[in-house]
């Protein structure tokens, strides 16, 4: 099914990148060692008795090099890598080997909370923003992206206008500079404000499950 890509956090593919070659070479050497045991355990076996203890040393020192690397691609399967939109506003978060972590429904509630931080080219001339938002659906794990924004005429980054959130979209501030969407939905045409929601949580109610 379609899908249109509104976040791409490049750091996260970068790491995974850097990460992911050495450990599918550590793979490959690691991979042939158990094959060549399976293929033939007790040949295996009787060469793995005649290996000196300079031999099993380089092993364990291979295994130990290799230790962090399998680590990190462990942990780099769930970085949050890609935020897709399909045609019918199903919003799917994906890693950086496009593998979905998340899918929120159209119709699951969820709010974005924006953290961007004013930064300048190394001539000082162009403004951009840094940083990214973090997605919180509701009932669900939040997940955060980075990337970076420019400034409108407003000043304001573009962030929200690009995504395809209305012009007219009110934003709640916090003392630390954060904002947040009001609670919504996403169909195929957008942007979907949740009333009810928004007024129960206004007024401090809780709204029945």
């Amino acid at each position: 099914m379609f899908d249109k890509m509104r976040i791409i956090d490049w750091n996260s593919i970068l790491y995974s990148a850097i990460i992911l070659w050495p450990t599918f070479m550590f793979s490959l050497i690691f991979g042939a060692f158990a094959w060549e045991i399976k293929k033939d355990f007790r040949a295996s076996l009787e060469m793995l008795k005649g290996l000196r203890n300079s031999d099993i040393g380089i092993f364990i020192f291979c295994c130990l090099v290799a230790l962090p690397f399998f680590i990190a691609f462990y942990k780099s399967w769930y970085w949050p890598a890609f935020l897709c939109v399909e045609e019918n506003g199903e919003w799917r978060c994906r890693n950086s080997y496009y593998y979905t972590l998340t899918i929120i429904p159209p119709a699951h509630p969820r709010r974005l909370e924006s953290l961007f931080r004013t930064t300048t080219d190394d001539d000082g001339t162009e403004i951009y923003f840094t940083g990214g938002v973090r997605i919180c659906p509701e009932n669900t794990e939040p997940f955060s992206l980075e990337f970076t924004s420019y400034p409108l005429e407003s000043g304001d980054p573009d962030f929200f206008k690009k995504f395809g959130y209305p012009d007219n979209l009110v934003l709640i501030a916090d003392s630390a500079g954060r904002k947040f969407t009001p609670w919504h939905a996403w169909n195929n045409y957008g942007y979907v404000y949740l009333t009810d929601k928004n007024q129960a949580e206004y007024h401090g109610e809780t709204l029945a499950e």
